[in-house]
Order: structure tokens, then C-alpha cells, then sequence
């Protein structure tokens, strides 16, 4: 029963650290509209990419436009 439990504790920790050591690609989306973004931000949400979010608006009259 111990070999058992030390086995699993074991297991435990190689996938903890496999799982840290995966790399979470990063996004980045342009866009003209804000119902584009809208629209790929409810696409996104549908699938398991969990990750900080974060959205730039510009618009006329930004300096550098």
C-alpha cells in the first residue's frame, strides 16, 4: 500500500511539473470595429484557452493616426 501511495505522489508531482513547464502561446488579434472584437471575443470564450485578456482601443484623432 505504501509503494502504492509513494508511486502516485510520485506521478503527482512529474505532471505538476510537466504542466508548468507548458508554454501558453500567445494571441494577438487587429481589428477596425468594435462588433469584430466583440465577435471574436464570444468565439474565444467558447473553447478551454483560459488566460489574462486584455483589449487596446484606439480611434481617430490618437495621436500618431
Amino acid at each position: 500500500m505504501e509503494v502504492d501511495s509513494y508511486r502516485k505522489r510520485n506521478k503527482e508531482k512529474a505532471e505538476t511539473a510537466t504542466k508548468k513547464r507548458t508554454k501558453i502561446p500567445t494571441i494577438y488579434y487587429a481589428s477596425r470595429t468594435h462588433s469584430q472584437i466583440t465577435q471574436v471575443i464570444h468565439e474565444y470564450r467558447k473553447t478551454g484557452y483560459r488566460v489574462p485578456m486584455a483589449v487596446l482601443v484606439g480611434g481617430l484623432g490618437v495621436a500618431g493616426s
